[in-house]
């Protein structure tokens, strides 16, 4: 009897230590909605992940752990946001396609992706992360605390408004880690295409067509290293 109680505990044990299996949750649709429709949107995928629920809407898939975002198949083209995203505070894998046939946009009114502070790690992978504005990098804001990993994404059009920092990217004290990406045409006063005040590395991508008052491409304020980039007709230009 002593035995089995044994065994059957164990199995509890194990069970209840298991950490969570990562869901992956597939958008089926570009429209930037949060209903019920049998459509599956970035917007509730980016919920269920967040709260591990179906919470966002029960058209995606329930989070589970540190989940993995994709598109259908079927989907290309651009999603236009109505408002910002849901700021993302899991660890999360958001992938679009290697021939950046996604593109995620705000329009030139609302920003995109805000990760908060206190540790997730997020990959971002084969999106246009395109026309973002918040007063504080457009495209990507990641907060104290948070690795961010960027991996052949391209960022386009997105600023920061007014005495802002960051046109596509802004590290507030974080870990921000880029690879085989773009940065065109991105605008802040600080930092055209990136302001760091965190830890950065850069490694073979493209600068082109920023522009900001101080550090048309990059400026840094933290710890950088970039290697294998190119820096091409980025322009500093007086204040906004």
């Amino acid at each position: 009897m002593a035995k089995r109680w044994w065994i059957l505990f164990s199995a509890f044990m194990v069970l209840w230590c298991a950490p969570a299996v990562a869901a992956t949750i597939v958008v089926t649709t570009l429209a930037d909605e949060q209903n019920l429709n049998s459509r599956c949107s970035l917007r509730e995928a980016i919920i269920n992940a967040n709260l591990d629920t179906q919470s966002g809407s029960p058209d995606c898939q329930a989070g589970s752990g540190a989940d993995i975002i994709v598109f259908s198949d079927d989907l290309t083209g651009t999603l236009t946001l109505g408002s910002p995203l849901p700021d993302i505070d899991q660890n999360l894998t958001i992938k679009g396609r290697t021939d950046w046939s996604i593109e995620i946009s705000g329009n030139y009114l609302v920003g995109i992706f805000e990760i908060s502070q206190g540790g997730p790690t997020v990959n971002l992978q084969y999106l246009v992360i395109a026309k973002g504005s918040t007063p504080h990098g457009g495209g990507v804001r990641a907060n104290s605390g948070v690795v961010l990993n960027i991996d052949r994404c391209r960022f386009t059009e997105n600023f920061a408004r007014l005495a802002t920092y960051g046109g596509a990217v802004l590290n507030y004290k974080g870990t921000v880690n880029i690879t085989d990406s773009e940065f065109l045409n991105n605008w802040a006063d600080i930092g055209g295409a990136i302001d760091s005040d965190g830890t950065l590395i850069v490694k073979n991508c493209t600068f082109q067509g920023n522009e900001a008052r101080v550090g048309s491409g990059i400026f840094n304020g933290g710890t950088a290293d970039i290697a294998d980039s190119k820096f091409e007709s980025n322009n500093i230009v007086p204040p906004f």
